[in-house]
């Protein structure tokens, strides 16, 4: 019916769960027929109905319990999908901004490498003018 060991889907802890609820319904309807007045067949025809009420209240839950732990699966693996998608996004915008703000960058310096090189220029024509050498 149900692996009790199948912790992947919660089945550990629903599993004991359900296992209570049957024992304790089987124990009630065993309990039941020690203090029924009816007689032996009237208490065997309603053990039997309540034992197969409380087996179909069980299937009824680990069938929620199923659907629930299914959801949560689908759900999580959408997120991880979402924030995935998301992670690459950021990452090649980051990269692209990066790739940008280096090329300004070089512009920058080559910009001031040309003002040196023209300030460097005019110092040394001055400098001869003058006949300063240097």
């Amino acid at each position: 019916m149900f692996n009790r060991g199948d912790k992947g889907n919660g089945g550990s802890q629903v599993g004991s769960f359900i296992s209570g609820l049957v024992i304790g319904g089987l124990t009630a309807s065993a309990a039941m027929l020690f203090v029924a007045p009816q007689s032996g067949k009237k208490t065997r025809k309603l053990f039997l109905r309540r034992t197969n009420d409380l087996r179909d209240q069980a299937l009824d839950l680990i069938e929620d319990a199923r659907e629930t732990a299914q959801d949560t699966w689908s759900r999580g693996r959408e997120t991880s999908r979402h924030l995935q998608h998301q992670a690459r996004d950021l990452s090649r915008d980051a990269r692209s901004r990066a790739a940008e703000l280096s090329n300004r960058g070089q512009l920058v310096v080559k910009r001031q490498k040309g003002r040196m090189n023209g300030i460097r220029s005019v110092s040394k024509q001055v400098m001869d003018r003058v006949g300063i050498s240097g």
